[in-house]
């Protein structure tokens, strides 16, 4: 759905799979959805921002989020931008 442009549809599936990772122990649904917002554009990407910042420091978030594609909306805010690089050099730097 998301690859598609339908970014509503991605959206509503990514928070019904949020719900089966009751123990949040499974960050990709939270990523992509994080993705997926990014996409979307304005008005999500202070969304996008908070949903980023629940998984960013599993896994491999840090080192992903920094070089993904569909945080480019997110990464180029005028507003949000420096927060989500603020973000990833936290963790980086953790």
């Amino acid at each position: 759905m998301d690859e598609r442009g339908d970014f509503q549809a991605a959206v509503s599936a990514y928070r019904e799979s949020q719900k089966f990772d009751t123990k949040e122990e499974r960050p990709n649904a939270t990523y992509n959805l994080a993705c997926t917002l990014s996409k979307w554009g304005s008005p999500h990407l202070q969304e996008a921002l908070a949903e980023l910042k629940k998984v960013i420091d599993i896994d491999d978030n840090r080192r992903l989020a920094s070089q993904d594609e569909d945080f480019k909306n997110l990464r180029l805010d005028k507003e949000l931008g420096p927060e989500f690089e603020a973000l990833i050099k936290k963790h980086a730097d953790a």
